[in-house]
């Protein structure tokens, strides 16, 4: 057999060992990375997941269409567990308040506040409040007219009311209550449109009532009667006092 035609078939079963090898090689690569990048792509995803399941994603539910968002969902306290205790997240709303036709353009105005969503404890005692959302607590005041929003700070429900138009301008005051989880008092403002904006005329921390435009009455275009309340030998009692519009009074001082 010649030499030659040795050589050529050695070669040839060199080669085709070669060629096997790199094929087994450039399949074991691509395998590897494959997984390599697989295991990268899917440890976050799996890290994220574990940190979804320890805070559920709360379900949203809009009561009323552009008016009422919101949240319900529970969760465990972290820190709470005795007596089968559990914070709820109480939904942070919006509630309409009727105040009639305030500016005079034949429409019926509302006014809405929006109620901060709120962190509750409930065990077998009661319930009680823990704190805001972020805490932060406020309140936000729209009006279904041109008027401009009212933001109110540390409260955490607020009420609207309209009173009588107490400077002439055809425009009628409105008083904002805002108060707080506990205690008898809350915070009244009254307020005046001028000048484009909002005006506080007066501000005074009150026994809560459903309604206060009983405490105003107006003398003149320029002034009106504050129903205050003071405490006199441990008893609140009131005493009237003149407001000038445009000078802030202030019945908490």
């Amino acid at each position: 057999m010649p030499k030659s035609f040795i050589f050529r078939t050695f070669q040839a079963l060199v080669q085709n060992e070669l060629k096997t090898l790199f094929l087994k090689l450039s399949i074991s690569c691509l395998l590897l990375f494959g997984l390599t990048f697989f295991a990268f792509s899917v440890q976050p995803a799996t890290n994220n997941q574990s940190s979804i399941s320890k805070i559920e994603s709360p379900p949203f539910q809009t009561q009323n269409p552009g008016l009422t968002l919101q949240e319900d969902t529970t969760r465990k306290s972290p820190d709470s567990t005795q007596n089968g205790s559990k914070w709820t997240l109480q939904p942070g709303n919006w509630e309409a308040f009727p105040l009639g036709d305030i500016n005079k353009d034949r429409k019926q105005d509302t006014a809405f506040v929006y109620t901060p969503a709120y962190w509750e404890e409930k065990d077998t005692i009661g319930s009680f409040f823990g704190s805001c959302e972020n805490d932060s607590c406020y309140n936000r005041i729209q009006f279904s007219t041109h008027f401009p929003e009212i933001y109110e700070g540390m409260s955490l429900w607020g009420q609207v009311e309209a009173i009588g138009d107490l400077n002439g301008d055809h425009i009628k005051e409105i008083i904002v209550q805002k108060s707080w989880w506990i205690g008898s008092h809350v915070t009244i403002h009254v307020y005046s449109f001028l000048k484009g904006k909002w005006q506080l005329l007066a501000e005074d921390n009150l026994y809560f009532q459903k309604s206060y435009k009983n405490r105003i009455k107006k003398i003149d275009n320029r002034s009106f009667w504050f129903l205050d309340e003071i405490m006199e030998d441990g008893d609140y009692l009131s005493k009237r006092r003149k407001v000038t519009i445009g000078k802030f009074f202030d019945g908490i001082d």
